[in-house]
């Protein structure tokens, strides 16, 4: 979790430990959102390439999300159980 508030939400160490899960994950939720919509504009890049070459009528209309799946219609906040699940994990796995 501290990797990738570092590296991926540009976080610093003692802002990631002042955060509460529920703003971790909120974070990680909102990062997750703007990765999907990075991917459906390449999506759409790709999508128009390929249309534009299509041999016939008859051959298939790519969109883009053929290319990178689905984007979530609303974004899903965890529940206290999952947190707490989430909490104990990365605290076994910081005790080794």
């Amino acid at each position: 979790m501290w990797a990738f508030a570092v590296e991926c939400l540009h976080l610093r160490t003692e802002e990631f430990w002042m955060l509460s899960p529920r703003e971790f994950f909120k974070l990680a939720d909102v990062y997750e959102r703007n990765e999907k919509m990075l991917n459906y504009r390449a999506g759409l890049v790709a999508a128009v390439t390929r249309n534009v070459h299509r041999q016939k009528d008859a051959d298939r209309v790519w969109q883009p999300l053929d290319f990178f799946g689905a984007l979530d219609e609303e974004p899903r906040i965890s529940t206290a159980e999952e947190i707490l699940e989430k909490m104990e994990a990365l605290d076994l796995v910081m005790k080794g």
